[in-house]
């Protein structure tokens, strides 16, 4: 019996003792962001994490830039330079807390992204969840001018806004296993949230590309539109006011703002988007029909006008998707209700399908 007792304290004890103090949490790196460049053809590796001490980072009060250090690693491909990065940063790094990967745009449009992405999703304990971001500008430009809301942290505060962001159609809904999944689907597309840095750009009245837009504020991160992809890279972008006809014809966002010349409403769902499918002379025809409830904030608008204006921006959008072969809207998911067998679905061929197709937008308004 005493045999039994003391090997069980020994267990215990083993158990109790036996984390090595490179893994006991305050000497860890837990990254927040992680920025991945391509500049003169190496693979930059970001990370953003808090910095741990009284008065500072993510275990106090209102957190800042400065109370946030940033890593980073440079090499000609992208294990080396997370094999790098991981000799280099003072401290165990730990990726499972990380709420954004931020891609540069050179490196998202690049022939590398795909091969980066999938070695992004095998690396060990990095959150599937975390926010994906195209940046405009350098990713680590945006690591470098991240600022939280006062009395909050980046870990809180970034997630929460983009959230806002995403309600009101501004952004898509994306994360690193939905941007994977996108790519590897024969149903859907890939998309990313699009950022910039305030004043990259000259600012243009009406524009909603971040980095022109016409706005000043403490933080200089600036968040809105979407990113495209085809199944390999990035082939285009559409700003917020295009991002929020293709949340309304995808059904992915129920209620956003909108604003006329002299009005600004909002546009709610009463149903999900209907699709019907059609044939002419062999080519195929597609009718998406929305059905909106109009709640005015300022004078009520000409329903009329708001109707026309509605199915002229989203033709637009319909037709600059044709025109990339992507199709971030769903309707594939629709199209294959009518084939009987999987066999006779050719989902390879859809985005070519698709970019051939004439689509109709129609939008049936209501107060």
């Amino acid at each position: 019996m005493k045999t039994k007792l003391c090997a069980l304290l020994t267990l215990l004890a083993l158990l109790l003792g036996g984390c090595t103090p490179s893994r006991q949490i305050e000497n860890q790196a837990h990254a927040i962001s992680m920025g991945l460049d391509l500049t003169d053809g190496k693979i930059c590796m970001s990370v953003q994490v808090p910095t741990i001490g009284a008065g500072s980072g993510e275990g106090s009060g209102s957190a800042s830039a400065t109370e946030y250090s940033i890593y980073s690693a440079t090499a000609k491909d992208f294990p080396l330079a997370y094999d790098l990065l991981l000799a280099t940063v003072p401290q165990r790094l730990n990726l499972t807390q990380l709420k954004s990967i931020i891609f540069s745009e050179a490196l998202a449009r690049s022939e590398r992204f795909f091969p980066i992405l999938r070695s992004t999703m095998h690396i060990f304990s990095l959150s599937g969840s975390a926010i994906v971001l195209v940046s405009r500008t350098p990713a680590r430009e945006i690591l470098e001018n991240q600022e939280a809301y006062i009395g909050t942290h980046l870990s809180i505060s970034m997630p929460a806004m983009l959230e806002y962001y995403r309600v009101n159609g501004y952004i898509p809904q994306t994360s690193l296993s939905l941007l994977y999944a996108g790519l590897k689907s024969v149903y859907s597309t890939g998309k990313a949230a699009l950022c910039g840095l305030e004043g990259s750009e000259p600012p243009q009245d009406g524009s909603y590309l971040p980095g022109a837009l016409d706005r000043e504020g403490d933080n200089r991160d600036e968040f809105m539109g979407c990113a495209l992809f085809n199944r390999n890279r990035m082939v285009g972008i559409l700003d917020g006011h295009e991002t929020q006809m293709m949340q309304l014809l995808s059904g992915e966002s129920t209620e956003i703002g909108f604003t006329l010349p002299d009005s600004s409403v909002r546009l709610s769902q009463r149903r999900s988007p209907q699709i019907e499918f059609s044939s002419e002379d062999g080519r195929m025809r597609i009718d998406v029909t929305l059905r909106l409830r109009v709640i005015p904030l300022m004078e009520t608008p000409d329903l009329d006008e708001l109707k026309a204006t509605l199915e002229t921006a989203m033709q637009a959008v319909l037709k600059k998707c044709a025109e990339w072969e992507v199709e971030p809207f769903g309707f594939a998911d629709a199209a294959v209700v009518s084939h009987l067998t999987f066999d006779s679905w050719d989902g390879e061929r859809w985005p070519e399908v698709f970019g051939q197709a004439e689509t109709r937008a129609h939008v049936v308004l209501s107060d």
